[in-house]
């Protein structure tokens, strides 16, 4: 039990912090980078296209190391990994530092979004109720996150 609600709780951060992400980067768009209100909408795109992409290509590389070095490696490496870029966005000067930035917090999601845990933790009769739960996990996340940022 305390394995499944410490990846819940993992699964939360992730798609909180990704939904926080999304919403703050139209203000650094605005404000940091200077891109016009005409012009944010292709970048917003591009950076969730960008994203997918590196998720998608990236996939198997994170569960051959998790199967390689066991899932709590990978999986701290990723969290660390989701955070720092998460809170390094204001730093690059360009966009293609924030491009970077958005495909490394993809990747670094990945251990928790993407992975093999809820098979492990949960027997497979639950799995239906499982998907539920993490369902509503997700929109949550999603619903404080953004809750939180109006406030900001």
């Amino acid at each position: 039990l305390l394995n499944l609600s410490s990846w819940l709780f993992g699964y939360f951060v992730v798609m909180m912090s990704l939904t926080l992400q999304t919403t703050f980067t139209v203000y650094l768009l605005e404000d940091h980078y200077k891109v016009t209100d005409d012009k944010a909408a292709k970048v917003l795109g591009n950076l969730g296209f960008m994203g997918d992409i590196a998720s998608i290509s990236s996939e198997f590389l994170v569960g051959y190391a998790m199967d390689l070095f066991g899932r709590k490696g990978p999986t701290v490496a990723g969290l660390v990994m989701a955070g720092l870029s998460t809170f390094a966005m204001p730093i690059p000067k360009k966009l293609g530092g924030l491009y970077c930035l958005r495909a490394l917090t993809n990747i670094g999601s990945l251990p928790i979004n993407g992975s093999p845990y809820m098979v492990d933790y949960v027997q497979k009769e639950s799995l239906g109720r499982m998907s539920g739960i993490l369902a509503l996990v997700s929109q949550a996340s999603s619903i404080i996150a953004t809750a939180g940022a109006i406030q900001v």
